[in-house]
C-alpha cells in the first residue's frame, strides 16, 4: 500500500489531527537526517498542549444538557490529567535511561493509564448515583473511540522499533505527537460523544442534573 493511500485512509478514521502528524511524517522520510537529536522528554510539547486542553475542557465544553456537561468535563478532564501523569513518568524513566525495553515501557504506562481511566470514579469522592453515570458513560466513551485505542497501541508497536527513527528519544517523542494529535481528535468530538450518549444513562441524574 503507498504512502498516499495510507494517509488518506487512516486520516479518514481518525480525523484532521492524525493527518497533520502524517503529513509532517512523509516529509521527515525524505529528509537526509530525519533522526535530530531529541534533548529531554520532559520538555515535549505534549505536556504544555495537555495544559491547553485541560483548560478547553473546564471553561469551553458546552451542551445543552447541563448533566452531559458535567459528565463530559469529569470524564475528559480525568482522562487528560491521567495521561499527563503517565507520560510524565514515561519521559521521566527515558531521558534518565532508567528502562530495559522502550515497547514495553510504552505499553506498561499505556495500560496503565487506560487501567487507571476505568476505574477512578471508584477511587475519587463520588456519590453511588454519580459512580454508576460514570461507569456506564466511561464505557461508551471508550466504544466511541475504541479505533483511536487500537491504533495507538499499533503505533506505539510500530514507532518503538522505527529503523527511520533510531534514537529511543526520537522514537519517543513521535510517539507523543500521534497522542497530541489523537487527544485533539477526542476533545473535538467531545460534544457530538456526550450529546448522543442516550440509553442506559437517560434519566439518570449526574451532581444533581437529569440526564
Amino acid at each position: 500500500m503507498s504512502d498516499k493511500i495510507i494517509v488518506v485512509s487512516i486520516s479518514a478514521v481518525l480525523g484532521p489531527a492524525f493527518l497533520s502528524w502524517l503529513n509532517w511524517y512523509l516529509k521527515q522520510k525524505n529528509n537526509k537526517d530525519p533522526a535530530s537529536k531529541v534533548a529531554r522528554l520532559e520538555d515535549h510539547r505534549i505536556f504544555s498542549q495537555i495544559d491547553t486542553l485541560l483548560s478547553e475542557v473546564k471553561f469551553n465544553i458546552a451542551i445543552k444538557n447541563l448533566g452531559r456537561q458535567e459528565l463530559a468535563k469529569t470524564i475528559l478532564y480525568k482522562k487528560f490529567e491521567i495521561w499527563q501523569e503517565e507520560l510524565l513518568e514515561l519521559a521521566k524513566k527515558i531521558d534518565n535511561n532508567d528502562y530495559e525495553n522502550l515497547y514495553k515501557l510504552q505499553m506498561c504506562h499505556f495500560n496503565k493509564a487506560h487501567s487507571r481511566f476505568n476505574s477512578f470514579y471508584r477511587l475519587d469522592d463520588y456519590l453511588a448515583e454519580d459512580q454508576e453515570c460514570l461507569e456506564i458513560a466511561i464505557r461508551k466513551f471508550n466504544g466511541f473511540n475504541k479505533i483511536r485505542i487500537e491504533y495507538m497501541s499499533q503505533t506505539i508497536d510500530s514507532l518503538s522499533t522505527s529503523e527511520f527513527l533510531t534514537e529511543n528519544k526520537a522514537r519517543s517523542a513521535a510517539i507523543f505527537v500521534v497522542y497530541a494529535a489523537l487527544f485533539v481528535d477526542i476533545i473535538n468530538d467531545a460534544e457530538k460523544t456526550f450529546s448522543v450518549l442516550n440509553g442506559e444513562l437517560s434519566g439518570k441524574k449526574f451532581k444533581g442534573y437529569t440526564l
